[in-house]
């Protein structure tokens, strides 16, 4: 995912694919079919020559009111204890149907920890231990009540290369 294409410890590799639940919140993880399909957002990081080329933003549809957004994340590449602890590695920005947004700041060493082995931070939990890489859970709760027509990740201004797994949004009662 971040240097090399053929680099099998850079992958996020589950016992098994498919439905998974963490604290009882259910996730959809996509098979990647022996690396031939891309199942994970992966932003833009300076520190490799894969992850050079990815993108600093990406969207996924919402298009409802939203509760909480749930996320198996909160980790990447050049994550902490690497890279400068407390800098800006992904915005998750929501995006209203009236057009407003609202930006929910997630740091390097508070909510993300690098993948290749189990490092704890505060704002994130250790979700699952994949091969002795880690992927982490968070959540966000928007602070309006009104229906979010998308929701956009964008890289932060640091070095690291941020990771989302997957996205599970629950909506209100």
């Amino acid at each position: 995912m971040f240097v090399s294409k053929d680099a099998d410890a850079e992958r996020l590799i589950f016992e098994k694919w498919g439905p998974q639940k963490f604290d009882g919140v259910p996730f959809q993880v996509i098979d990647p079919r022996e690396g031939s399909l891309p199942n994970v957002i992966l932003l833009h990081g300076p520190g490799g020559a894969i992850c050079k080329e990815m993108p600093k933003s990406a969207s996924v549809p919402c298009n409802l009111p939203v509760k909480t957004i749930h996320l198996l994340s909160g980790v990447g590449g050049w994550c902490f204890p690497y890279g400068e602890k407390g800098s800006l590695s992904m915005i998750v920005r929501l995006h209203y149907a009236d057009g407003k947004t609202e930006d929910h700041k997630l740091l390097n060493g508070v909510h993300f920890a690098d993948y290749i082995r189990v490092v704890d931070v505060p704002e994130s939990k250790l979700a699952f231990k994949l091969r002795g890489q880690q992927i982490r859970y968070l959540s966000i709760a928007p602070k309006r009540t009104e229906k979010i027509e998308r929701i956009e990740f964008v890289k932060g201004d640091d070095g690291t290369a941020p990771v989302v797994m997957a996205v599970t949004v629950e909506a209100p009662e």
